[in-house]
C-alpha cells in the first residue's frame, strides 16, 4: 500500500496501522514537513484581546483576535501554519 493510502486511512479511521513501518512513518513525515508552528500562550492572547481596553464589543474582540493571528502568521503560508496552545 502506498504511503498516501496509509496516511489517508489513518486520518479517516483514527487507527494506526498494525505495523508502524517505513512507508507509514515516511508518509506522516512528508505530511508534516513544511508545517510552521506558532506557539500561543494564554498571557499573549489575553494581552492581545485587552489591547485597546475592556470592556469590548464582540466585533472589537474579533478584530483583535484576527490581528493577533495575522501578526503571528505574517509571511507564512496559512495552509501550513499550526497554532499550538501552551
Amino acid at each position: 500500500m502506498e504511503q498516501q493510502e496509509l496516511v489517508n486511512r489513518f486520518v479517516e479511521t483514527g487507527e494506526l496501522p498494525e505495523k508502524l513501518d517505513g512507508p507509514f512513518v515516511q508518509g506522516v513525515s512528508e505530511v508534516l514537513a513544511g508545517l510552521t508552528r506558532i506557539d500561543v500562550t494564554s498571557e499573549k492572547l489575553r494581552h492581545a484581546l485587552l489591547d485597546g481596553g475592556a470592556p469590548a464589543t464582540p466585533g472589537d474582540l474579533k478584530k483583535r483576535f484576527e490581528a493577533f493571528l495575522d501578526a503571528r502568521a505574517k509571511g507564512k503560508d496559512p495552509q501550513k501554519v499550526r497554532i499550538i496552545w501552551e
